[in-house]
């Protein structure tokens, strides 16, 4: 948890700045395991909001950044591809989504994609509380899910 709490920071201060990592994933996040601090790197796919994304983990990609491939692959006619992503609402919330993806995956050894089922399904010994988050954070309708990583942060610090 002291893990998931640290990764929330340096989220939060990019969030702060105006804009949105887009490709958390395993592979994105390195643990120090001797202080349980969990670093953010590969800034490659950073982006302006509301700005066009190239390139996205699948595995990890939010509701909002499935529709923007969708419309990217197969743009409207007559719509500019930069008009495109002003269409579609991504903000910090589809971050809090990939975030909530890899830590489901880490408490269960499961990927949410190939089974959106609750945490403890798979690992009993995941506190309720934690399940409550990890689902919060992987609600479809970004109205409902986990808005900040400060939020976030938060939240996984209430059950410490």
């Amino acid at each position: 948890i002291k893990s998931f709490i640290s990764v929330c920071a340096p989220l939060s201060y990019l969030h702060s700045k105006n804009y949105l990592h887009l490709d958390i994933k395993p592979g994105h996040l390195m643990l120090n395991v001797d202080t349980c601090t969990c670093f953010l790197i590969d800034y490659e796919l950073v982006t302006k909001k509301a700005g066009i994304i190239y390139g996205i983990s699948k595995d990890y990609a939010s509701p909002e950044h499935e529709k923007l491939l969708k419309f990217l692959r197969d743009p409207p006619k007559g719509v500019p591809q930069d008009a495109i992503a002003s269409n579609i609402a991504i903000d910090e919330r589809a971050d809090i989504y990939s975030l909530g993806a890899v830590i489901f995956e880490i408490v269960t050894q499961k990927k949410w994609k190939e089974v959106k089922s609750a945490p403890r399904t798979f690992n009993a010994l995941i506190p309720s509380n934690l399940e409550r988050i990890i689902m919060g954070t992987l609600e479809d309708d970004r109205e409902n899910r986990i808005a900040t990583a400060k939020e976030l942060a938060l939240e996984l610090e209430n059950i410490l």
